[in-house]
């Protein structure tokens, strides 16, 4: 939702909305991991190999490059370190 937006709301109506988002977490947990179930098994079905990498650390690593030549502005590196943190949570 736009900040705009946002500042339109009472401080009420934004603890309802801020508790709903809270309250819609496990739901959606719930739909993703069924779609990813589902997109997985018509991978498998369709002949697709998948492999598990427990340890994403060569990945991550072999990716600093990219970052720095696209993760240019202080936005976007917030961005990506918030995305890197919600990983070790």
């Amino acid at each position: 939702m736009s900040l705009s937006r946002w500042r339109k709301y009472s401080e009420a109506d934004q603890e309802v909305i801020r508790q709903a988002a809270k309250d819609s977490v496990p739901f959606m947990r719930r739909l993703w991991d069924e779609r990813v179930g589902e997109a997985r098994k018509r991978l498998t079905e369709a002949g697709v190999e998948v492999n598990e990498v427990a340890d994403v650390s060569a990945f991550a690593e072999r990716m600093h490059p990219v970052w720095e030549k696209f993760v240019v502005t202080d936005a976007q590196k917030r961005l990506v370190a918030d995305i890197q943190n919600m990983a070790v949570s």
